[in-house]
């Protein structure tokens, strides 16, 4: 299974945002703790186990917009 995770600088940190079913925002200081957050949301809506093995890909992205794929297997 394979999310798309939007991640973007603001002037006071970074907003993730997972659209599709989950459809969920978050937002932290810095872009390692969103994506972190992110994972959480995901593991919780999924009711993934921390078992499962979670990957996290940068797909592409610029100064201000990053777009990873959380990989889930």
């Amino acid at each position: 299974m394979v999310i798309n995770l939007i991640v973007e600088r603001t002037d006071d940190g970074f907003v993730a945002t997972i659209p599709g079913e989950i459809n969920q925002e978050t937002w932290a200081h810095t872009e390692e703790e969103v994506i972190e957050k992110s994972i959480d949301i995901v593991k919780y809506f999924l009711k993934i186990e921390d078992s499962k093995k979670i990957n996290i890909d940068k797909a592409r992205g610029d100064s201000i917009k990053t777009i990873y794929k959380i990989i889930i297997k």
